[in-house]
Formats: structure tokens, C-alpha cells, sequence
């Protein structure tokens, strides 16, 4: 009877792989891991940089909300201040109306 070949690329009968396939399998999966991982890191450096991004934008939002709240806030004092001063006016119309006739 002959005994199975021991080249290193033949599985033995009892269906084992060969240390040079075992060690190809084991490269295959490294180079495998490693490029997860780098894709992994990527991922992780897209995700601060949107993360950054969503930031700035909520930061400038907050800053265009107060800037509007300012802007309002403006808008109220002139208004009111229009209407006194048109009221002033309207007083000091009829005032010199009334010191004409006199």
C-alpha cells in the first residue's frame, strides 16, 4: 500500500490541508482583517468629519436664530418709536394749528 504524498499542496486523505494552504488561507484572512480595518478607520474618520460639520452647521444656526431674535427685537423698538414719533408729530400739528388761529 502507498502512503499518501507529503507535498506540501495535497490534502491527506483524511481531508487536512497542508501547511503551505494553511499558511495562504491564514495570509488571505490577515490581508483581509487589514483592509477592514482600514476601511473601518475611514469610516470612523469620515464619520467625525460629518460629525464636525453638523456642529458648525447647529452652531451657525443658533447664531442665524439669535441674529433673527436680534433683528426683531430691533424691529419692535423702531416700530414703536415710528409711532411715537408720529404721534408726537400729530400732536405738534394740532398744536400749531391751534397757536395759528389764536
Amino acid at each position: 500500500m502507498m502512503e499518501p504524498s507529503t507535498s506540501e499542496n495535497v490534502e491527506s486523505p483524511q481531508g487536512e490541508l497542508s501547511r503551505e494552504k494553511l499558511v495562504q488561507k491564514c495570509k488571505s484572512l490577515l490581508a483581509i482583517a487589514q483592509k477592514a480595518k482600514i476601511a473601518r478607520d475611514e469610516a470612523n474618520e469620515e464619520r467625525e468629519k460629518l460629525q464636525k460639520e453638523i456642529e458648525a452647521t447647529r452652531a451657525a444656526l443658533e447664531n442665524r436664530d439669535q441674529q433673527y431674535k436680534n433683528v426683531e427685537e430691533i424691529m419692535g423698538v423702531l416700530t414703536e418709536q415710528k409711532l411715537k414719533l408720529a404721534m408726537d408729530f400729530s400732536f405738534f400739528s394740532v398744536s400749531i394749528s391751534i397757536a395759528s388761529f389764536n
